[in-house]
């Protein structure tokens, strides 16, 4: 069928879905069948696996049920699943994307397109696809729009981490190697400077150190690509490259640029692979993880956690296990199963006691009891069970130091709890504890945190709402100066 006739269609895209999915054709024939009467679909779709067949080869444009039953299937908007081509989005249209894309972060390009966030790194999991992808997301000036990855889309590079031999010796980059020799000594000094990062964000805030992280991650590029030194340095080298990438994501996802976050994000997750670092890489899957609760999916955010344990439980360490098990319960907790939160909770706090700070890597020093009461309570709440949240949400409270983001996460949320069993004198005091420990952060989630609890408070009517939202606008607007 012409392109013409259907603009921008792209059937290898619905095979990919397919695959992505672990289904075969006669599998998704069946799904869709039965999708598409538990949907209400007027005929009911009756799918077979010569039309998913043809469908997939492009002999036949899919019609208005089958790419209805598509879309819901595999999670992504027509535009992802290739049926057209995806179109220019306006400066004002981002709350209007919500199926399989959602734009945000940078800027429109001299088109005026948003494009989708891997743009640019199709072939990252091909050979010499990692270099190019780092030269895509160093790159000085940054001019696009990126719409975030959701469904089957975001499926795809997971599922090719998960499947990626790592028995073979990772593939050499193929570039002349000059200068000075990497040595052992100095990979222990950039991953010694990354460390020193993480741990700026704690105080600062993610959008206080992006540039910094940027401006390391292009070093270190620099080193893997035009550097002489052996396979463990090289090793090591992709592994610091990893983190950087995970913690430029990091800075732009706690500033609000989601699109941009997710390209980090997946190179971070390459190039972990390429480190031999299965734990690394799981790190970076739990923080995809947490932008897709946050942009309301977590479904996917479940799906991520599941291949971050599968793909490295081995590797891990009873803490990065814990952390895991303890994202898988606010994601439940999303969905309203209280049964599947009670096991992840009980999971999780059994890991952390079983956890010995010795075998764990430097980034997990923040993952410490307060971080899983901080979920359990989290994932309570989410629930519908405020009463039952509040113990472990206050023990939180109480055992957390030197993180003030995390002070605020905790402080807002136990007042949302509080609001929510009607003791709203003490959540209007958590809001003004959460303000005041704001004043030094550079921090998007850290405000929007602070201002979802004025929300709640303002909604009870109480006396004291103004107040707290006239302390929350001076002292953000303050602390953003």
């Amino acid at each position: 069928m012409s392109d013409t006739v259907h603009p921008g269609w792209d059937p290898t895209r619905l095979r990919q879905a397919r695959e992505a999915a672990g289904l075969t054709q006669e599998d998704a024939a069946a799904e869709l069948t039965t999708l598409s009467e538990m949907q209400g679909f007027i005929p009911t779709l009756r799918a077979t696996a010569e039309m998913i067949r043809r469908h997939e080869r492009g002999h036949v444009y899919p019609g208005r049920r089958y790419r209805r039953a598509y879309t819901l299937r595999y999670g992504a908007s027509a535009e992802l699943l290739g049926f057209r081509r995806i179109p220019p989005v306006p400066d004002d249209a981002a709350d209007g994307m919500s199926t399989g894309v959602v734009a945000s972060g940078g800027n429109p390009g001299d088109d005026g397109q948003a494009v989708p966030a891997d743009t640019g790194l199709e072939r990252l999991w091909t050979e010499g696809g990692l270099a190019a992808g780092w030269k895509e997301v160093t790159a000085p000036v940054e001019r696009r729009r990126f719409l975030t990855l959701s469904g089957a889309t975001l499926a795809f590079p997971v599922h090719e981490w998960v499947v990626a031999d790592r028995t073979s010796e990772p593939h050499r980059i193929d570039a002349a190697f000059q200068g000075h020799r990497v040595d052992s000594v100095l990979v222990a000094d950039l991953t010694t400077r990354v460390d020193a990062l993480r741990r700026m964000d704690d105080t600062l805030g993610g959008g206080a150190v992006h540039d910094l992280a940027v401006s390391e991650l292009r070093l270190v590029v620099a080193l893997i690509r035009h550097g002489r030194h052996g396979s463990a340095e090289r090793a090591g080298l992709h592994a610091v490259a990893a983190e950087l990438a995970r913690l430029a994501g990091w800075a732009h996802f706690d500033t609000g640029n989601h699109g941009t976050a997710q390209r980090y994000w997946l190179v971070g997750l390459r190039a972990a692979h390429e480190a031999g670092q299965p734990a690394i890489a799981a790190n970076v899957l739990r923080c995809m993880a947490g932008q897709e609760r946050v942009l309301g999916d977590p479904y996917s955010a479940i799906r991520l956690l599941r291949s971050a344990l599968t793909g490295a439980r081995d590797a891990m360490s009873a803490t990065e296990r814990a952390v895991l098990a303890a994202m898988l319960a606010r994601s439940y907790g999303d969905l309203g199963d209280r049964r599947a939160v009670q096991s992840a909770n009980d999971q999780a706090y059994t890991l952390i006691e079983e956890s010995r700070p010795a075998e764990d890597p430097p980034w997990a020093y923040w993952i410490q009891p307060h971080a899983i009461a901080f979920s359990a309570g989290d994932a309570l709440l989410s629930t519908g069970r405020a009463a039952e949240a509040v113990p472990h949400l206050r023990r939180a409270v109480g055992e957390v130091e030197g993180f003030p983001r995390d002070q605020i996460l905790y402080l807002t949320r136990l007042g949302t709890a509080h609001v929510d069993t009607g003791e709203i004198d003490q959540a209007v005091e958590h809001g003004h504890q959460a303000i005041a420990c704001a004043a030094p952060l550079d921090s998007g989630t850290a405000r929007a945190n602070i201002q979802t609890l004025c929300r709640h408070v303002q909604a009870t009517g109480h006396r004291a709402a103004a107040d707290l939202a006239d302390h929350a606008r001076s002292a953000l607007v303050t602390a953003q100066a």
